[in-house]
């Protein structure tokens, strides 16, 4: 929506269908964009999924789905404004860059099935931050417990 109304494209006169169907798409390549840049922390991610943490995350997106069905429309018509959703994006940018450098408070499995379902709550309300937090969080204590792997085998004289 941003690139069409900076570069003066009638994308606001097209179908409305159309324009889903546009968006539906290049979130689609962003997607898959990411995944294979990021395809070794993908990888790594994909590994260590396990029943808990399949459904954790499916906790996590019910509230954001359910929101997204269910706000869809008003949100569009009362927010769908370029400047409006240049405003949204800056706000999240600046959240996530916050978030990513804030210390986390806890592990990724030290939560329960409620929190995941608070996160996702949280999400759509107003905190990416603590989805980052967690992230990182994750993403430190799966280097530490490598770090720990690596160390051990360097002291087994099988491993050298």
């Amino acid at each position: 929506m941003l690139v069409p109304a900076l570069l003066g494209w009638p994308y606001a006169r097209l179908a409305a269908e159309l324009r889903k169907g546009f968006e539906v798409a290049l979130h689609a390549g962003t997607a898959l964009a990411l995944t294979i840049a990021l395809r070794a922390e993908v990888a790594g991610v994909v590994r260590e999924l396990d029943a808990r943490r399949a459904l954790g995350a499916a906790l996590a997106l019910v509230p954001t789905a359910a929101a997204g069905s269910l706000l869809e429309r008003p949100i569009e018509a009362r927010l769908g404004a370029p400047w409006q959703v240049a405003i949204a994006q800056m706000v999240g940018g600046v959240a996530l860059a916050a978030a990513d450098r804030a210390p986390a408070t806890r592990r990724y499995e030290e939560a329960g099935l409620l929190d995941h379902l608070m996160l996702g709550l949280r999400r759509r309300s107003h905190s990416p931050r603590r989805l980052a937090q967690r992230r990182h969080a994750d993403r430190r204590a799966r280097v530490a417990s490598t770090e720990r792997q690596r160390a051990v085998c360097r002291a087994t004289p099988r491993c050298r």
